[in-house]
């Protein structure tokens, strides 16, 4: 490959850097290395902390103020005043008025002006609650501190590294090709040339890689989405042979959430795809949430693999592993692996069962057994993503749609100009004598779809009941809804979503002008898909996943059709560029994964603690109140449901409350606020108290009053 002029200086200018910014970290860790330094404190807020509770008490009748003072570090070396990277100062102990609070970020000492202490070592914050009245210039003291220089970081240096000199290479290689005005086989739309091995191992090279990241990217936890506390606990029932005991707990929780809290909640049950997927996986690794995102990565790579399968029959195959690439490192898409939903597994599973069902409709083989193949397939791939989601009817639709299109083209003379390309199944010798072999063929996917469905519905019923209550009828917000969806297409494109969702239009609209005929399925699903779900609201960018890869399928088109090499070669350019962008992201997030850790959001070591408190603590048919009902049912089989406030209503059908302080970001019945939620604070009593939670039972003799 030649290189420009440019590019070696360049590169002896970035390696200097690297090696620079290298040494100076290294330096910086072993000068530091069993170092304690100390750095002084000084009060920079006070504020009222609401109404508390003593958590020795369970007489709720008094009200005792807590105070939460804001006490900032002042560093004497002046690195450390200004710096915000450097996150990982670890406070040793801290100093009141000759009072000393050992401190190692996860335990503090019992004294009582030593508790509540939180450091926050972004913000270089110490949060002090108390319920003693001090004043301001009376908190004084010290902090002795580490600092520590980790490796984690240093291997993020390198990564940038590497990342320049993929791009500086990449670069130097696209403007040797434009300087010849030669071609390198990156805009050519065409499926008649032979099929290189090579480009097929790259695509599987890809897809195992596209696995990889999807697996660096999980961890052992989970956030505080109920969707997935559903899915497990419907596997769960499986298991157990409680699938009617299940539909009438999850009812009563769905239910009574609605009501109390006039918001859609979901349906009594989802559908039973995905728990059915994760019933070996529960059996093998129990409740396991790693064990568990093991599924989102397989379904991960089979999605690259039906990818490229669908795009190496229309685009020249480095084309077709580009995109691949781009969909293998992409971080807006790879997060999805790290939650427990059918986001991914719908996905994957419409793509296969397109380009199964574009390949049987493309197919020109003389091989009756390898079409009955493709046939079965794409019948069992159909009725999976409608297992996964009761939206994936889309996909027999489109196909019942389509074979009525041809009927059309074939009738009526004026249609008969269309280019048809799916016609090729009419040549077969041993089709032409038995005509009712072609109806048979063609109808065979929606036959085995339709009989594996009803034997899934009359084994455990149909998921996704009652997700009519989500419809939207009004036509103007559907219309704006539609054209929503069309916008967050692009939000794949992560940072510069905006620009490229408004350059990306024209060339979307001028591949489908110039495709309409050629890409009709594809074209009839897609618009199908979104007229779907425009009748939902409030989805958001994870309804649209199966459309992105269409969408960036018609955008490539569209710049090849343009016709202007430049044009092509720039594309091609800011592509590499983008990957490699993604690619970087894609390191610093596996970096700070490396630890896997669980302790956050419903699988906190509060939550965990807060859960076991009610499991061995309140009778089995208590009735609690909590702001994530289902997630409470999974971990603790009690029946729960959700209000945004106290009243005499909700409490008749409960036994007890838990309220939390990190729900900052939903309307919730929290620690801090509890004079505005609660009627009369005689009517709880306080039962157990943690750092995130307070467990209260509710006093219905006081109630009935």
């Amino acid at each position: 490959m030649l290189l420009h002029k440019w590019v070696k200086p360049v590169l002896i200018v970035w390696s200097i850097v690297f090696l620079i910014a290298s040494s100076a970290w290294l330096i910086c860790g072993l000068l530091s290395k069993q170092r304690i330094y100390e750095a002084n404190i000084k009060v920079i807020n006070i504020a009222v902390d609401g109404s508390s509770l003593e958590s020795h008490s369970s007489d709720i009748e008094s009200n005792v103020l807590s105070y939460r003072y804001t006490l900032k570090l002042l560093f004497p070396s002046k690195i450390f005043r200004p710096q915000k990277n450097i996150s990982n100062i670890e406070v040793t102990s801290i100093q009141f008025n000759n009072t000393i609070c050992e401190y190692n970020n996860h335990a503090i000492s019992s004294l009582d002006i030593c508790r509540n202490l939180v450091f926050s070592s972004n913000q270089r914050t110490i949060e002090w609650t108390t319920q003693e009245v001090l004043n301001q210039d009376a908190i004084v003291g010290n902090v002795k501190y580490k600092v520590s220089f980790p490796l984690r970081t240093f291997l993020s240096f390198s990564v940038y590294y590497l990342l320049g000199v993929f791009l500086i290479l990449s670069c130097s290689y696209l403007l040797s090709c434009v300087d010849k005005r030669t071609t390198p086989y990156i805009y050519i739309y065409i499926s008649d040339i032979p099929k290189p091995t090579l480009f097929h191992l790259i695509a599987c090279s890809l897809s195992l890689f596209g696995m990889l990241m999807c697996y660096m990217f999980i961890d052992n936890g989970h956030d505080w989405g109920g969707d997935f506390s559903a899915y497990i606990h419907q596997a769960l029932s499986i298991m157990q042979g409680k699938v009617a005991e299940y539909k009438l707990e999850n009812a009563f929780i769905i239910d009574n959430t609605h009501h109390f809290t006039s918001t859609l909640y979901g349906p009594p049950t989802y559908p039973w795809g995905l728990p059915l997927l994760f019933v070996p996986f529960l059996y093998l690794f129990g409740l396991n949430f790693f064990g568990l995102k093991l599924i989102m990565v397989c379904h991960f790579g089979m999605f690259l693999i039906a990818l490229y399968y669908f795009l190496c029959k229309r685009l020249y195959y480095l084309t077709a592993c580009v995109i691949v690439l781009f969909f293998a490192c992409n971080p807006n898409l790879l997060w999805f692996s790290n939650s427990l939903v059918s986001d991914f597994p719908f996905m994957a599973w419409c793509i296969v069962a397109i380009a199964l069902l574009d390949s049987f409709l493309r197919s020109a083989s003389q091989s009756l057994f390898l079409l009955v193949v493709k046939v079965l397939l794409a019948g069992f791939a159909m009725f999976i993503a409608i297992a996964m989601r009761t939206n994936g009817l889309v996909l027999p639709l489109t196909l019942v749609c389509y074979y009525i299109l041809l009927l059309i083209q074939m009738k009526f003379a004026i249609l008969q100009s269309l280019s048809n390309p799916y016609v090729s199944l009419m040549g077969f010798p041993y089709l032409n004598k038995h005509r009712s072999v072609i109806v048979l063929i063609f109808l065979l996917p929606l036959i085995v779809c339709g009989l594996l469905e009803l034997a899934l519905s009359l084994w455990l019923g149909f998921g996704n009941s009652g997700n009519t209550h989500f419809l939207q009828f009004a036509i103007f917000h559907n219309i704006a809804m539609f054209f929503t969806f069309l916008c967050q297409c692009a939000f794949i494109f992560g940072a510069v979503k905006i620009i490229v969702g408004i350059v990306s239009i024209p060339f979307v609209c001028i591949a489908i002008y110039h495709l309409w005929a050629k890409e009709a399925f594809c074209l009839i699903f897609c618009l199908g898909y979104l007229c779907l779900y425009s009748l939902w609201i409030n989805i958001g960018e994870r309804a649209i996943l199966p459309l992105v890869p269409f969408y960036v399928y018609f955008f490539v088109v569209g710049v090849f059709f343009a016709k202007r090499i430049k044009m092509v070669f720039i594309t091609f350019i800011l592509a590499v560029m983008l990957i490699g962008y993604h690619i970087f992201v894609d390191a610093k997030r596996i970096i700070n994964n490396m630890p896997r850790i669980s302790n956050y959001g419903s699988t906190s070591d509060d939550s965990i603690q807060m859960y076991h408190y009610i499991k061995e603590h309140t009778p089995k048919e208590s009735v609690i109140i909590f702001i994530k009902p289902r997630v409470l049912h999974l971990f603790t089989q009690r029946l729960s449901f959700a209000a945004f406030d106290l009243n005499e209503e909700n409490m008749q059908k409960a036994d007890y409350v838990v309220m939390a302080k990190d729900f900052g970001w939903t309307p919730s019945i929290k620690n801090d606020s509890m004079s505005d939620k609660v009627i009369n604070r005689r009517l709880l009593e306080l039962q157990y108290s943690n750092n995130s939670f307070k467990v209260f039972r509710i006093n219905h003799s006081l109630l009935q009053r």
